[in-house]
């Protein structure tokens, strides 16, 4: 069974590469000029110490941000989640996280001891933060898809003063 290893670490190179040259278009008008008021960023932030990764969307600042917590754990969606719903960026700036250890935050080196509950919780918190002061926002809506629906219930119970909503889905 040597095989599993070696596809793992396939996979971990790969996902290396793809975090270096991974870019999102950003958003234009019918003649091709990138709307002023856009975001389309891709950048890795620090949370609890570690690089994560964090795609932010969005037709214009002016609206509201929408922070995704993902299935899994380990199930980073933002490819799925913006093919299916890539509408939502007309009205929210939508953020998708890969948490510790999953898509373009994977990094062999993370403690195993560290992959709890209340560190992806913390580094949730300290997330929701960093979006509301980068986008000068006073609350944000949060949802949470499967293993991400249990990650917001508890964020939001334990903040609510940060969130405008919760969105659950998938349970």
């Amino acid at each position: 069974m040597k095989i599993i290893p070696g596809l793992v670490t396939v996979f971990a190179l790969s996902l290396l590469v793809l975090g270096c040259i991974a870019k999102t278009p950003p958003f234009c008008d019918e003649a091709g000029n990138i709307l002023p008021a856009s975001v389309a960023l891709m950048e890795y932030v620090e949370l609890g110490g570690l690089k994560q990764w964090i795609c932010v969307r969005g037709e214009s600042v002016d609206k509201p941000l929408l922070l995704i917590l993902h299935g899994g754990p380990g199930d980073a969606e933002v490819i799925p989640f913006r093919w299916y719903n890539a509408g939502v960026e007309k009205d929210f700036i939508v953020v998708h996280w890969d948490q510790r250890g999953a898509g373009k935050s994977f990094s062999p080196s993370i403690p195993k001891d560290s992959m709890t509950i209340e560190q992806i919780l913390s580094d949730a918190h300290e997330l929701v933060d960093y979006l509301k002061k980068s986008f000068g926002k006073e609350k944000i809506y949060l949802l949470g898809h499967s293993w991400g629906s249990m990650l917001g219930a508890l964020l939001a119970s334990r903040y609510p003063e940060d969130f405008v909503a919760y969105i659950g889905m998938g349970q």
